[in-house]
């Protein structure tokens, strides 16, 4: 789901416009002046709504991001920001991982449906095997 795990540290030039859901602020662009004097412009970013009250114009930080694979339209997230002399803050929200929860939710229920089948079978069959009633049935109907 997540790949090209990256860190960025520089000084945050330009955010450009954002959308603003539930779960995050999506920046239709941010552009970063690193310490070696490049710049680098990101499209596309989803922020937490937490973090987004990090990011500020001119503020120097270290920017930590993910790029994701999945159906969503915002391939960046930033999912952690350090700011000078203050530990790192990081969060990501439930929504990123609802279809890996999801996944696991089938799969969960997919493997009891495949233990509990044929072990409710065979105990049927048993209980059929030593039930009176059923010999009673089964005499009743003539076989």
């Amino acid at each position: 789901m997540a790949k090209n795990f990256r860190k960025i540290n520089g000084v945050i030039t330009m955010l450009g416009n954002a959308i603003a859901t539930n779960l995050a602020k999506n920046y239709t662009v941010i552009e970063i002046k690193e310490k070696n004097g490049n710049t680098t412009t990101l499209q596309n970013v989803a922020i937490s709504s937490t973090l987004d009250n990090y990011l500020n114009v001119g503020d120097e930080m270290e920017l930590y991001l993910v790029k994701f694979y999945d159906k969503a339209s915002y391939p960046l997230y930033i999912y952690g920001i350090k700011i000078e002399n203050k530990e790192p803050i990081g969060f990501i929200p439930s929504a990123f991982s609802k279809q890996k929860n999801g996944l696991i939710i089938i799969g969960i229920i997919m493997l009891g449906f495949m233990l509990t089948m044929p072990i409710s079978l065979y105990l049927f069959w048993l209980a059929s095997k030593k039930s009176n009633l059923i010999k009673q049935m089964k005499a009743e109907v003539g076989q």
